[in-house]
């Protein structure tokens, strides 16, 4: 898509209704039972803001920052994720915590982002947090650059590539809860994405399609 034409659509996008039964297309079918599992801890889960940012390449076509996690003994070590991070007492809201996780993890600067939109939340069972997606666009291209302690690689991927229906598939997964066991994920230039992530992004793919026909 081009930039120009992801411009054209963002007011609609921005007023459109969330589509979280969109995360189904997207959901690892044990979901449920980790949900079940973890909302039996007593304590409330923490909240953190990730954020899809959308901007233009040098031949202008839409783009968006996917992040690679260094590989660790925590969770999601090593998965792919938009940018992002944990909410902190010094932010004032959720998008706040977005633009400045986004700054710190990959060097999209706060004050060039322009807001267009919320995500349906979603609870992430395995690290006990509610993430609070969001929706925002740069009128040029960042200069992308990995927070090496937390990131290990940033990748500018096209938009198109997550609306292609085929780039929905379905891989075998081994993580520290679960052993080869199939998952919905996008396969967004070789970059497998599965989990909450691609739940999020079935969201966004879907509001985008319904604007964009």
């Amino acid at each position: 898509m081009k930039f120009s034409d992801f411009l054209s659509i963002q007011k609609d996008l921005a007023s459109v209704p969330k589509h979280p039964t969109a995360h189904h297309l997207a959901m690892p079918p044990q979901r449920e039972a980790w949900i079940k599992h973890s909302l039996q801890r007593p304590d409330p889960p923490k909240k953190a803001a990730v954020l899809c940012c959308f901007f233009p390449d040098k031949q202008g076509i839409t783009h968006f920052a996917l992040i690679k996690r260094q590989a660790s003994k925590h969770a999601h070590g090593g998965q792919y994720a938009l940018p992002g991070g944990r909410q902190e007492e010094s932010d004032a809201s959720n998008w706040e915590t977005a633009l400045r996780e986004a700054e710190e993890e990959v060097h999209i600067l706060q004050d060039r982002v322009h807001y267009v939109r919320a995500l349906q939340s979603l609870y992430i069972p395995p690290s006990h947090f509610e993430v609070f997606p969001f929706v925002g666009y740069l009128d040029q291209s960042p200069s992308l650059k990995p927070q090496l302690t937390e990131v290990a690689a940033v990748y500018p991927i096209p938009l198109a590539s997550l609306l292609t229906p085929e780039n929905l598939v379905e891989i075998p997964i081994t993580t520290s809860y679960m052993e080869q066991q199939p998952v919905p994920a996008f396969n967004l230039e070789g970059h497998m994405v599965w989990g909450a992530t691609a739940m999020m992004l079935a969201e966004l793919r879907e509001l985008i399609a319904s604007v964009a026909r």
